[in-house]
């Protein structure tokens, strides 16, 4: 990332109060735990953060931070009072407080009958972010697409883009597109940016890079990839408690973290990155014994959900 860009990325960052961040629904493992890790990080910022992604499943909650969050919006409601036939009849509006009470004032022309009642309606809508950053959108049409109804883009929201893939057309202010992985690529941001990196986001990214690269084949990996995992390791992507939790899972990424070495990275290429199998140990809780293949992908879109954070994102949630 060139200095003007990232001097263009920190003042609009700085600037927004809500951002937004939307995952393609479609977009593979990567982009999505790439854009949950992005989401914990500016979560720390202390600003209004949302992020719209695809529905997570059994496998996500197990195996990556901040799902619980995903379209959950925050947004403050701003009150809207629209008014019937305005341009015949209302001349001007004036406002004054009463106390602690705001009085809003309509006047009417005087050849006017005025306002009644029936003229009046009240909303609330929700305010739109400052600033969008989508992720694997491909498009306007497919941000629209994945953005709710209560964020839907207002013209003088920035967009920031970020993309591994060819765009169909340019439609953001700032657009970051190399073929990379998302994990690499937003990790990169992350750190460039200077926002907040904590293990939660690092196992995040981590957990991105093993399923991009297959678990680091050698056809898919590039020396600044161990570069990055290395990076990821060193801010406690090893320590998080999906890597070093005491249940028997047979998770890939797990062994991964736990195994890699950057030097000597040759350890016998594991399996591609799948939703884990759970076994169950005599050392589970009654909520961790839950024989987790009986359960039903419809069964998990139901209240009550059951996440699990490492202490450190725990003590700051």
């Amino acid at each position: 990332m060139d200095e003007y860009l990232k001097q263009q990325i920190t003042q609009h960052l700085n600037q927004a109060q809500y951002v937004a961040i939307s995952v393609n629904k479609n977009a593979d493992f990567d982009a999505f735990a790439s854009g949950l890790a992005l989401f914990l990080s500016l979560s720390k910022t202390g600003k209004n953060i949302n992020i719209n992604a695809k529905s997570p499943t059994i496998g996500d909650a197990q195996m990556l931070y901040g799902v619980s969050s995903i379209g959950k919006s925050n947004a403050k409601k701003n009150l809207i009072i629209s008014i019937d036939n305005a341009v015949k009849n209302v001349d001007k509006v004036t406002y004054f407080l009463d106390g602690n009470k705001l009085k809003v004032v309509i006047h009417a022309f005087s050849t006017a009958d005025g306002i009644s009642e029936k003229d009046i309606e009240i909303e609330k809508v929700s305010t739109k972010p400052d600033l969008i950053i989508a992720i694997a959108q491909s498009s306007l049409e497919s941000l629209k697409t994945d953005i709710t109804h209560e964020q839907q883009i207002d013209p003088e929201s920035i967009i920031i883009n970020i993309n591994k893939d060819p765009l169909i057309q340019k439609y953001a202010q700032i657009n970051l597109n190399e073929d990379i992985s998302y994990a690499e690529k937003i990790t990169g941001f992350i750190k460039e940016i200077s926002l907040p990196f904590d293990e939660d986001i690092a196992f995040n990214l981590y957990a991105a890079i093993a399923s991009a690269t297959k678990m680091f084949s050698p056809n898919l990996v590039k020396p600044s990839t161990f570069e990055m995992a290395q990076l990821l390791l060193s801010y406690g992507a090893g320590k998080a408690s999906f890597a070093t939790s005491n249940r028997n899972i047979k998770q890939p990424v797990k062994n991964m973290v736990e195994s890699f070495d950057v030097n000597n990275h040759q350890n016998e290429e594991p399996d591609t990155l799948t939703q884990p199998d759970i076994v169950i140990t005599e050392n589970q809780t009654p909520i961790e014994s839950i024989e987790t293949e009986k359960l039903k992908e419809e069964d998990w879109l139901k209240p009550p959900k059951i996440y699990r954070g490492s202490k450190s994102f725990d003590m700051e949630s």
